[in-house]
């Protein structure tokens, strides 16, 4: 099939939200900390992991209800979450701020010591997300501006842009040498087919996925959730695309309702669009009977 969409959320939560394929999560965020900077201090590598629960219950009538690609947690008390965002999301970073916060301070009991533990954060992005680097990989965490010191060790952030290496390897013409390269090649559908092949030759891990790449092709229900995302998707953006030239407040404010009412945007992503907050959306939505 031409045109597959590797990062379509269906298809990356068959290989990486999966149980049956645990492997592949591990080998994916161990290539990630390998890809820490040489001078940085590094955590230390998954060895085994359990899946979480992907849907958080919310702690209050006011809270967020996070919904997580992929959460799990290894045997040395590190919590992953894997996020993929292939389309721009202006919440994006305060998103996952509210989930790694989320996360850190659900472990905490009364009556009990605050864990160890480290929230390791990786998102994938298939868009230009920081402007003023052309990094295709940035790690982010708590340190001291003075010296760099690591102190606040409870969360760190992993950020992979797939649209800036794509377009590093093109003009480059560069080939993947290292493991996290090879899985973005291939999650990025950055080569041609005969480049595949001559990677999954050389690497077990895209050779694994190519061949559950057939399994999931071939079934007929995991197929039609493939499409049926891939057409909420297109939906999304022409109504995205009406939404930006649409210069009649009410319009807009009606048809980002509707997005809302079809589970396309939630509230706060249509309140972003919109220029306002929950409360001001909410406020303009029952102005206009919507």
């Amino acid at each position: 099939m031409e045109n597959f969409n590797r990062l379509n959320d269906r298809f990356f939560k068959f290989l990486f939200a999966n149980p049956e394929y645990k492997d592949l999560l591990i080998e994916f965020v161990n290539d990630v900390l390998d890809n820490t900077p040489k001078d940085v201090e590094r955590i230390s590598p998954v060895e085994d992991l359990v899946y979480a629960d992907r849907e958080a219950v919310p702690q209050s009538g006011y809270d967020k209800s996070p919904r997580f690609d992929v959460i799990a947690r290894t045997c040395d008390n590190k919590i992953l979450h894997i996020e993929v965002q292939v389309a721009y999301d202006a919440n994006l970073l305060p998103r996952l701020m509210h989930y790694a916060s989320r996360t850190y301070a659900g472990e905490t009991r009364i009556g009990e010591k605050y864990p160890d533990i480290q929230v390791v954060f990786i998102t994938l992005v298939n868009y230009n997300l920081f402007h003023d680097s052309d990094d295709w990989y940035e790690l982010h965490r708590i340190v001291n501006i003075n010296n760099g010191a690591w102190r606040l060790r409870g969360m760190e952030f992993h950020f992979i842009d797939i649209a800036k290496l794509r377009a590093k390897m093109i003009k480059e013409k560069s080939w993947p040498n290292t493991g996290l390269e090879r899985l973005l090649y291939y999650l990025g559908s950055i080569g041609g087919e005969n480049d595949m092949q001559a990677i999954a030759k050389e690497d077990s891990m895209v050779d694994k996925m190519l061949k559950l790449e057939d399994i999931f092709k071939e079934n007929p229900g995991l197929f039609a959730a493939y499409t049926d995302w891939e057409f909420e998707k297109r939906m999304y953006k022409a109504n995205i695309e009406a939404i930006e030239g649409h210069g009649e407040d009410k319009g807009k404010i009606k048809t980002l309702a509707g997005l809302v009412k079809d589970s396309i945007l939630t509230l706060s992503e249509a309140a972003a669009r919109a220029g306002m907050t929950e409360a001001e959306f909410k406020a303009k939505m029952a102005e206009y009977k919507v």
